[in-house]
């Protein structure tokens, strides 16, 4: 039990510390939040007693609803990142050409980034709509990622 006080508090530090520093870089600032986020939520699922019981945790809700929305978040960013070295590729090849042949790094916009995220809500809808089990098997995490890296086509055709 002290354990969990001990490791919750560390965290509690290093949240405060980093509201603190404002001079550390934002997306730096960003990557330590966003760590701090996973280690507090590994200790919350580490030190409670939510492992007791026939049912595993991640097959209840809203564990199973978190894990779908979060793959269908990295989906969306799977595709942003593919049609960002898509591009790249492109660009590669017209300056192929070149004597000097250079090298184009990748592009990253961060309001091109955050864009499929603003659907989201709506993309999460129709992929509740699509699983109709409530148990977490491997069709429906590969759907959940597919329907975030298609989010486009998915909806345009519930637009539609």
């Amino acid at each position: 039990m002290w354990i969990s006080f001990l490791l919750y508090g560390t965290c509690l530090s290093i949240f405060i510390w980093l509201i603190q520093h404002k001079n550390i870089n934002i997306l730096i600032r960003f990557i330590l939040f966003s760590l701090l986020l996973s280690l507090v939520s590994f200790f919350y699922f580490l030190f409670s007693n939510r492992f007791l019981g026939p049912e595993s945790w991640y097959n209840t809700s809203p564990y199973i609803e978190i894990i779908y929305f979060a793959l269908m978040i990295l989906g969306m960013s799977a595709r942003y990142i593919t049609n960002a070295i898509e591009v790249r590729r492109e660009k590669n090849k017209k300056l192929k050409n070149k004597k000097n042949n250079p090298k184009i790094a990748l592009e990253f916009d961060w309001y091109e980034f955050s864009y499929p995220f603003f659907f989201s809500i709506i993309t999460f809808g129709m992929l509740l709509k699509q699983i109709e089990t409530e148990v977490l098997t491997i069709s429906n995490v590969v759907i959940s990622f597919q329907n975030g890296f298609f989010w486009q086509t998915v909806l345009k055709k519930e637009i539609k």
